[in-house]
């Protein structure tokens, strides 16, 4: 059996926990949280994931057909974190902690960080994307 190396690479799980990938012939990680919406423990997820990628310059929300929402932050070469425990559209916990991640992240990235910024975020449709 011949295996190629884009081929093990797409299967495999490295040391860290990013699914290991090729996109457009370039290693990618992709960090993915598996907190199931609970916001606390997806901030904390972030925190500690955050540094394992380069700087930030997407956020991208989108809201799947099941209702769940699902956040991802992607840097300049395709390295992602997607979290499950931030939500928008609405005021609660989800929501304010899109709100506090967005706010760490770099005022260039988000330059509205304060209560009028949690109002933008009550107000996202069902999906949203924000670019550097």
């Amino acid at each position: 059996m011949k295996v190629t190396i884009k081929g093990f690479l797409e299967e495999v799980m490295d040391s860290v926990g990013a699914i290991v990938g090729m996109e457009g012939g370039c290693i990618k990680r992709i960090y993915r949280e598996k907190n199931h919406g609970i916001t606390k423990q997806t901030i904390k997820y972030f925190d500690d994931h955050r540094i394992k990628i380069g700087i930030i310059v997407c956020v991208e929300g989108t809201q799947d057909d099941t209702g769940d929402y699902w956040t991802t932050f992607s840097d300049e070469d395709g390295n992602k974190i997607v979290c499950s425990g931030f939500a928008w559209g609405y005021y609660g916990e989800g929501p304010s902690g899109l709100h506090k991640t967005l706010g760490k992240l770099c005022l260039d990235l988000y330059p509205y960080y304060d209560d009028y910024s949690l109002l933008k975020i009550a107000n996202f449709g069902k999906s949203f994307k924000i670019m550097r």
